[in-house]
């Protein structure tokens, strides 16, 4: 294979540097020649399964910046501009295969139109990485941590030949993975009939890597119920309390279903007032919820816990979505049972119990709190769920799904208090084409915002500004923190758009897919494109113009 150059410029940090440069630096400052032993080893690298492990991080941003800082450290005091890449060591040639792996997509989110996977998609990183060169295979080889991410794909539409695959292909990275924890996904496709499709043999691998699985993924379609059965079941009775710390359960047709499944053991006790299918397992009730307790990051969608099971006890990242009902006094506990949650996206329907009208839920503490992602159509449901809420100053990440019907009062109540309540610095609002979003009161709500995206079709009436069609004009005498306004699939008012860009420290405008509406009286034709890119620069020359075929910048809704 031909030697590459990696190149490195002033603005990219750190630079570059060769093996021998690192010996003779360390030597020069230590004094005593560099072994293997004292590379550092990097913080992506996860310990065997075993007594007295390090904890571990769950942030894969938290992981990037600890391996960036490393990096530098090592780094930052040469001055070298270009190294070849054969004369990295293997520990910096991991990371770096280490971070392309970690941007790909997962092998079960590649599903064609007919949800049949094939082996050329599903032949990638690390896969890819081993057949480049001798000395590439090696590092990848060598790298356990590459090898810990396992999907399996289960379908009726794969042929007799490629039936088997996934699963010698699983059996392979398990084995290449050595003793560190595994982060398993299993997927079955809308083609998939029932059991016969989940094999003995898929369940017997469940049951001989479950005492290593930290992360476990199942989605399912229209059937879950042997699925998750036939999965969930193996890995709770072979797996270790305090291994498991993430779960994710989701039927992908979710929110069309209304019956919901409750994952429970035997002998476990039913609530009151709970409907659903259980989802029955052969574990003692006592062992599933010490399982359940050692988990931190909990998504659910039409697949869930009892609410008052240890599931939702001191999670960090909580995801509840999809169509079952739960009441105010219910999410009120599930809260209560993770003060510490740092995440949380909601999309369950959610209405008042009768002793609502008498006594409300009390406020839940929720001062670590860092994204909030509310998705409900109702502003009713809306109000239920932000008053349950109590949070402190730390900056928050804010998502809301603004109802089709919702007025320029909306802001008023209940999200225009919610906002004078808590620190939010980003806002993310997805509407509908008859919403008009009065700005200057949501700014005037939230003065620490900085980042605002705008998602959807914003129409107007009488020709009145969608910035403030029924509200006074920004204050110029406001200090607005506003400095990066995203604009997806909107209508943009031109004299808005100036007068917002104006009064805030507006630095960067990113447009996608959003159209100017034609300055001609009385019609409904737009701009065409070009048109509209020149009025929008004249107003502010630094914008950028996303594409179609680019992948949105800021998050999008489950």
């Amino acid at each position: 294979m031909r030697a590459r150059r990696l190149q490195t410029h002033n603005t990219l940090p750190p630079p570059a540097l060769g093996i021998a440069d690192i010996r003779s630096r360390r030597e020069e400052m230590a004094g005593v020649p560099d072994t293997a032993s004292n590379i550092p080893q990097l913080p992506d690298q996860e310990a065997p399964i075993g007594p007295g492990k390090p904890p571990m991080t769950t942030s894969r941003v938290h992981k990037s910046e600890q391996g960036s800082k490393t990096i530098s450290s090592w780094t930052g005091s040469y001055h070298s501009t270009t190294v070849h890449i054969t004369t990295l060591p293997p520990e910096i040639m991991t990371y770096i295969f280490r971070l392309v792996y970690d941007t790909g997509t997962c092998d079960c989110d590649r599903v064609n139109f007919v949800g049949i996977h094939t082996r050329h998609c599903k032949l990638k990183l690390p896969v890819c990485l081993s057949h480049v060169c001798s000395r590439w295979r090696h590092i990848t080889l060598s790298s356990h941590s590459l090898w810990s991410h396992i999907n399996i794909t289960q379908s009726s539409s794969l042929s007799s030949s490629d039936v088997q695959w996934p699963l010698a292909r699983a059996e392979a990275f398990a084995t290449r993975s050595g003793c560190i924890p595994l982060h398993l996904h299993v997927q079955s496709t809308k083609n998939q009939s029932g059991v016969g499709d989940i094999t003995f043999e898929l369940t017997e691998f469940c049951k001989s890597v479950a005492f290593r699985v930290k992360s476990l993924k199942l989605t399912s379609h229209a059937a879950p119920k042997d699925f998750n059965h036939l999965i969930l079941e193996p890995i709770f009775i072979n797996c270790m309390a305090g291994t498991l710390t993430q779960l994710i359960l989701a039927r992908m047709e979710a929110n069309n279903i209304t019956t919901p499944y409750f994952v429970m053991s035997r002998s476990s006790p039913v609530p009151p007032d709970t409907a659903g299918l259980g989802l029955l397992l052969d574990i003692s009730h006592q062992k599933l919820e010490e399982i359940l307790l050692a988990i931190t990051t909990l998504r659910l969608n039409g697949v869930y816990f009892f609410w008052t099971s240890q599931a939702y006890y001191r999670l960090t990242e909580l995801s509840l979505m999809g169509n079952n009902c739960i009441t105010d006094f219910q999410l009120a506990g599930v809260l209560s049972s993770s003060p510490q949650l740092r995440v949380f996206h909601f999309g369950l329907p959610i209405s008042r119990t009768s002793q609502s009208a008498h006594v409300q839920p009390k406020r839940v503490l929720l001062y670590d709190l860092e994204v909030f992602h509310l998705k409900l159509d109702s502003i009713n449901q809306q109000a239920i769920v932000l008053q349950i809420m109590s949070l402190g100053k730390k900056p928050l990440q804010l998502s809301a799904y603004v109802p089709k019907c919702v007025s320029g009062l909306l802001f008023e109540d209940p999200l225009s208090k919610f906002l004078s309540r808590c620190n939010v610095t980003e806002l993310h609002l997805d509407g509908s084409i008859f919403w008009r979003p009065p700005l200057p009161r949501m700014l005037d709500r939230a003065p620490g915002l900085e980042s605002l995206v705008l998602s959807g079709h914003l129409e107007w009436k009488d020709s009145q500004s969608w910035l403030a069609p029924d509200c006074h004009a920004i204050s110029r005498s406001l200090s607005y923190r506003l400095h990066t306004l995203h604009l997806t699939e909107c209508i943009i008012d031109l004299d808005s758009f100036r007068e917002l860009i104006e009064a805030c420290p507006i630095r960067k405008v990113i447009i996608r897919t959003s159209m100017v509406p034609n300055t001609l009286a009385d019609t409904k034709e737009r701009m065409v494109r070009a048109e509209a890119k020149e009025e929008l620069v004249d107003i502010f020359p630094q914008i950028e113009f996303i594409s179609d075929e680019v992948p949105p910048q800021v998050p999008l809704w489950d």
